[in-house]
């Protein structure tokens, strides 16, 4: 029927066909595997790292003293999650994790907010800011040992510290790039205060921010299990490395994919936050 429209008015044919809501053709006609192609190709990738670890192990490729099996870190994590000590420990590091996480936010967008905004400030912290930023902050830990002791203030200081910078480089980058024609037709109509940050700074501000809290979750992360490591007697680093020196590879294995999971899952509800700030993003022109 359209090929005899086509032929007797082509204007007319070339209407209908345009008058289907954009891009209707084109996602009837993708299948499956091209709308779903990165998480089923994301997936199949972590399918042939286990299934080729696996076989590695099985086949005595590898001693599994030193890296265990995907079959054995099943067995081990099910017996793990069973018992008590899971969620005493669970509990642990996401205490010290959520207390150092909350500081350290704060601190570094109030920081980042008057770095920002105050020129001689931000001058005077400058290099002050850049030193702290390149410290290898994981060594710091013997003195916070020595300044807090053994225990969760050691590990909530070290996440405090991993986690305020990137939050206080990204909330200054975002306020030193706003708009200046935006400040200065704030200034004309006498906009002052509270008012020009609630109006002008933070929605300028924002993404930057949650790109900061999104990079700062993954540092956070790294922190509460280094510092537990060394500094604490409880928590998912403690079980680590406890069952690295007892060279229980398995569970160590166990540890470091509960980890990653929580990373996993923290790092996505931080993006889903900043996908949803985005829009506050001013469009360069």
């Amino acid at each position: 029927m359209t090929q005899v429209i086509a032929r007797r008015n082509p204007v007319r044919a070339r209407r209908t066909e345009s008058s289907l809501p954009p891009g209707m053709e084109r996602r009837g006609r993708r299948s499956f595997f091209s709308r779903y192609e990165r998480p089923l190709l994301g997936t199949l990738g972590i399918v042939i790292v286990i299934a080729a670890w696996q076989i590695a192990t099985s086949a005595g490729w590898v001693d599994k003293l030193y890296a265990s099996s995907p079959w054995d870190v099943a067995q081990a994590g099910w017996d793990y999650v069973r018992t008590p000590e899971f969620l005493d420990d669970l509990r642990a590091s996401a205490r010290d994790f959520l207390f150092g996480f909350g500081i350290g936010v704060v601190g570094g967008i109030v920081a980042g907010l008057i770095i920002g905004w105050y020129t001689r400030i931000g001058r005077l912290a400058e290099y002050v800011v850049a030193f702290a930023y390149a410290t290898p902050r994981v060594a710091l830990v013997p003195l916070l040992i020595v300044w807090f002791g053994i225990g969760s203030h050691a590990s909530i200081a070290l996440v405090i510290l991993m986690t305020i910078f990137p939050v206080l480089v990204n909330t200054t980058s975002g306020i030193s790039s706003i708009d200046h024609n935006l400040l200065e037709m704030a200034s004309s109509m006498n906009v002052k205060g509270w008012r020009l940050f609630r109006t002008v700074l933070l929605p300028g501000a924002v993404p930057s921010i949650m790109s900061g809290v999104r990079l700062a979750v993954g540092t956070g992360l790294i922190g509460v299990i280094i510092s537990e490591f060394q500094a604490s007697t409880e928590g998912l680093g403690y079980m680590i490395t406890n069952a690295g020196a007892n060279f229980k590879t398995a569970q160590v294995f166990v540890g470091v994919v509960i980890v990653a999971l929580i990373g996993v899952i923290l790092t996505q509800l931080a993006r889903m936050l900043e996908q949803r700030f985005d829009r506050w993003r001013p469009v360069r022109r």
